[in-house]
């Protein structure tokens, strides 16, 4: 719609089971069969080949620029509109930051640690249940609706001003 990114959504997380690419992936075909969606993939690992295979099987359109340089993630987080963030665990999840930072509303679950701290439901981004149907409507109502897309992403920035160096110093001391 009117908001224009180069990607609706971004995918940054090591290619392993326990950050659940293939429901990642399933959520996209779900998102696909509704409103066509053009993808980044950030990462890398064991599962690369399958995950790439798939998603042309699928026909979606996607982009794996490979190896990111480490300042050259802000750009490439601002090019997308929303990140996904599926896990079976994951203390913290410093890409919620990354993403937030870039005005970038992020869909996770409570298998995240910034679930709730950081990522807060319906505030900043969502918090769901590990049903790729459910993230699906999510993202498409996201992607549909600028008034919600530009909410999220004002409020992500907000956010993530909290998680800093001084305050992470003062809460340790």
């Amino acid at each position: 719609k009117g908001i224009q990114k180069k990607y609706d959504i971004i995918y940054s997380a090591q290619f392993i089971d326990r950050k659940m690419p293939f429901f990642f992936i399933n959520v996209l075909k779900l998102i696909n069969d509704s409103i066509p969606c053009k993808v980044i993939l950030i990462g890398s690992g064991k599962l690369k080949e399958k995950m790439l295979k798939r998603l042309e099987e699928l026909k979606i359109d996607y982009s794996y620029p490979g190896y990111i340089q480490q300042e050259e993630l802000p750009w490439i987080y601002g090019s997308a509109k929303i990140l996904l963030f599926p896990t079976k665990f994951d203390a913290w999840g410093i890409i919620a930051n990354e993403a937030c930072a870039a005005g970038i509303p992020v869909i996770t679950c409570v298998n995240a640690g910034a679930a709730n701290e950081l990522i807060i439901n319906e505030y900043n981004g969502y918090v769901l249940p590990l049903d790729e149907k459910i993230w699906a409507e999510h993202v498409i109502k996201v992607l549909s609706d600028d008034s919600v897309y530009k909410k999220l992403s004002d409020n992500a920035v907000i956010s993530v001003r909290k998680f800093n160096y001084e305050n992470a110093v003062a809460g340790i001391l």
